[in-house]
C-alpha cells in the first residue's frame, strides 16, 4: 500500500458525484497515475488507494458495509508484513473502541476506519506519526489523503499560507503540530485518532510522557537488546534475500548485524556525493559481515532523493522495476541523543525558551529574520523560539525529555515525508526497526544523560555481534568515539567544503530563479538576498544555506503542474 485518499460528507449532506470524480481526477493527475488500485464510492464515504503491491497481501477489507483502508504495518497482533489483512479484521472488529486497539500498534502506518451502522469514519496515523494522513475541512465534507499534493493540487486557489508553518519547515525542515505550509491543509500528529460523523472530534490515543525513568544497567540494556531482535523479527519476510541502506555509521550496522544473524543475504546500498569515510567505512564493514555492497557516488542534485536512487539500481539489479522492501536505520539518531549537548540540557532546565534557543544556535537553525517580505515577514526576533515552545509536550518526571520527543516526532518522523510523498514513483517500503513502538516506549525510560553523545547508545552497540564492531565506524562531533583508528586522510562528512566559484555561481543562479516568479517575490526580500548571495558569489561569506531556503520556499508556494491544469481547465469551463 503506497497511497489512499477520500472524502466523507458532513452534516448529514451528501456529496455530489461529479465532485468526487473531479477530486479523483485531480488525484491521478497530482500523482501522475492512470488509476487507483481499488475504489468504494458508498454515499457515507468515497476511498481511492494505490498499492505499489511490495507485500502480496490487500491493504483494503470491506465487511458488511464496513471498511478499513492501511498504509504501512500497525503490528497490532499479526507476526510481520505478510499478516497486515488480520490487522484490517482488527480494524473492522474493533471500530467501536479503536483508541483500545491502536494504542496495542508497534508498528509505522495511517490509516482510514468506516463503521457503515453509526456513520462513522476514523483517520489515524501511529505512535509517532511517521505514515502522514493530511486532512481539509468544508462545510460539506472533509477531504483526506496521505499525499500532500493531492489536496495542495485539488484546492490551491482556496488556500491562504500559514507563516508559521511555512516558516518552521524553511528553517527547521518540518512544521510543528498539525501544521502544514497552508493554514486550511492540518497533517494528524503522532499518536492521533481523528473521527468524522456530523461533525469530527479529534482525541490523542497514546501519550509518550507516561514512562518513568529507570535506573538503566546492563541488564536493561539487554532488555533493549531484545526487544530491537523482536522489532526486527517483527518486520521480516521468509525469503533469505534482504535489501538495505548502509552508511559508515552504527545505525545501519545494528540493523544490518541482526539481519544478518538471523541468516539474511544483504545487498546493501551507500550513496554519497563524493570518496569519504562514510564510502569506506561501510566497505570495510561490509567485508567482515559477508554483505554485498553497492556503493555509488552520484551528483549531489541526486543526492537527497535517495528513495529513487535505490530503487533505479534494485531494478538494474532485477531488470524490472517493481515494489521492494529495504531495510534502513532511519530512527536511530534520538537514541544516540543527535542535536543536543549538555549545555542545552542545562539551558533547558533554567527555563524552556532559553533551552530552545541553545538548541537552535547549536544547530544552526535560527530563523533568518531578514529573508522574509510581506506576510511572511518576521514580526518578533523570538517568535520561531516561542512556537517552538509551546508545540513542545511537558514530561514532568525529567523536564528535558521533552526536546527528545519534539525530535522524534519532528525531526526524525518529519525526514520521511519526501520519501511517502513520492513512494507511488519510487515503490520502496521502508523497514524501521528503530521506530518500534516497543522499543522507542523503552528508549523514553532511558535518563537523558545516558541518551547524550551516544554514551548508552555504546553500551548497547557492545551487545551486537562482534563482526559490528571490527571495522571503523562514522561518529557524531563530540561524541563517543570509535575505538578503532584508520589512518586514511578520508573526508569527514559533517566537516564543510569551501565551494569554487563554478559552484557560487550555480547558486546565484538557483536563487535567483527560486525568488522571481510571482508566487515567491512577495514573501521575499529579494534586494537583501541578492546582496547576500553576490558576497557569496565573491567568496566574502559563505551564504549557501540560501540555496535550499529559496528552493524549498518556491516548492512549497508554486502551484504543481496539476494544479495549473485544474486551473486551467476551469477557466475554461
Amino acid at each position: 500500500m503506497s497511497v489512499c485518499l477520500g472524502v466523507i460528507p458532513l452534516n448529514n449532506k451528501s456529496i455530489n458525484t461529479e465532485q468526487i470524480k473531479d477530486f479523483k481526477s485531480s488525484a491521478l493527475r497530482s500523482l501522475d497515475l492512470v488509476r487507483f488500485t481499488s475504489e468504494v464510492i458508498q454515499n457515507e464515504i468515497s476511498i481511492f488507494q494505490y498499492d505499489v503491491k511490495v507485500f502480496d497481501c490487500q491493504f483494503l477489507h470491506q465487511a458488511n458495509g464496513d471498511i478499513a483502508v492501511l498504509n504501512g504495518q500497525p503490528l497490532f497482533a499479526s507476526n510481520g508484513p505478510t499478516e497486515v489483512e488480520k490487522d484490517l479484521t482488527l480494524l473492522i472488529q474493533n471500530k467501536s473502541s479503536l483508541v483500545n486497539l491502536l494504542a496495542q500498534s508497534r508498528g509505522s502506518f495511517s490509516g482510514v476506519c468506516f463503521d457503515k451502522q453509526r456513520s462513522n469514519a476514523y483517520l489515524f496515523t501511529d505512535k509517532i506519526g511517521i505514515r502522514p494522513i493530511f486532512y481539509l475541512m468544508r462545510s460539506d465534507a472533509l477531504f483526506f489523503s496521505s499525499n500532500f499534493a493531492v489536496l495542495k493540487d485539488y484546492f490551491y486557489d482556496d488556500l491562504s499560507v500559514c507563516p508559521d508553518g511555512v516558516k518552521e519547515y524553511l528553517t527547521l525542515g518540518y512544521s510543528f503540530q498539525d501544521r502544514t505550509a497552508f493554514n486550511e491543509i492540518k497533517r494528524l500528529e503522532g499518536g492521533q485518532l481523528l473521527s468524522v460523523s456530523s461533525s469530527e472530534s479529534l482525541s490523542q490515543y497514546w501519550d509518550w510522557s507516561c514512562h518513568e525513568l529507570l535506573n538503566f544497567g546492563n541488564d536493561n540494556y539487554k532488555k533493549l537488546f531484545d526487544i530491537f531482535q523482536q522489532s526486527v523479527a517483527l518486520r521480516l519476510f521468509d525469503n533469505k534475500q534482504c535489501y538495505s541502506f548502509l552508511s559508515g555509521g552504527m545505525d545501519s550496522r545494528v540493523v544490518t548485524s541482526s539481519l544478518v544473524a538471523q541468516g539474511k543475504e544483504l545487498t546493501s546500498f551507500n550513496f554519497q556525493t563524493s570518496h569519504c569515510q562514510d564510502t569506506e567505512y561501510s566497505k570495510m564493514y561490509a567485508e567482515k559481515a559477508g554483505i554485498k555492497l553497492k556503493s555509488k557516488i552520484v551528483p549531489k542534485n541526486d543526492f537527497f532523493g535517495w528513495s529513487r536512487l535505490i530503487a533505479k539500481f534494485i531494478a538494474e539489479e532485477e531488470q524490472q522495476h517493481i515494489g521492494q522492501y529495504v531495510w534502513s536505520g532511519d530512527g536511530g539518531a534520538p537514541l544516540g541523543g543527535v542535536y543536543l549537548s549538555e549545555e542545552v540540557l542545562y539551558e533547558f532546565e533554567q527555563t524552556e525558551e532559553a533551552g530552545v534557543k541553545k538548541f537552535l544556535n547549536f544547530n544552526n537553525k535560527m530563523l533568518p529574520h531578514n529573508f522574509f517580505a510581506g506576510e511572511l515577514k518576521v514580526k518578533q526576533n523570538d517568535e520561531l523560539i516561542k512556537s517552538f515552545t509551546k508545540s513542545m509536550k511537558v514530561f514532568e518526571i525529567e523536564k528535558t525529555k521533552s526536546l527528545f520527543h519534539f525530535l522524534l516526532v519532528n525531526n526524525q518522523a518529519r525526514a520521511l515525508q519526501y520519501h511517502h510523498e513520492t513512494i507511488h514513483h519510487h515503490k520502496v517500503e521502508l523497514a524501521l526497526p528503530f521506530f518500534d513502538a516497543e522499543f522507542i516506549s523503552h528508549i523514553f525510560q532511558l535518563p537523558m544523560s545516558e541518551i547524550l553523545y551516544h554514551r548508552g547508545y555504546t553500551k548497547w552497540f557492545y551487545l551486537f555481534p562482534e563482526f559490528t564492531r571490527q571495522t571503523p565506524w562514522q561518529t557524531y562531533p563530540d561524541h563517543q568515539e570509535c575505538p578503532i583508528k584508520h589512518s586514511d586522510n578520508l573526508a569527514y562528512q559533517w566537516k564543510r567544503k569551501q565551494k569554487n566559484i563554478f559552484a557560487r555561481n550555480a547558486d546565484l543562479k538557483a536563487t535567483w530563479q527560486s525568488i522571481n516568479n510571482i508566487y515567491t517575490k512577495k514573501v521575499v526580500n529579494r534586494r537583501l538576498i541578492l546582496f547576500k548571495m553576490l558576497l557569496h558569489l565573491l567568496g566574502v561569506k559563505d551564504n549557501s544555506y540560501i540555496v535550499p531556503l529559496s528552493t524549498k520556499l518556491k516548492n512549497l508556494l508554486n502551484p504543481s503542474a496539476a494544479a495549473k491544469s485544474r486551473n486551467k481547465r476551469d477557466s475554461s469551463d
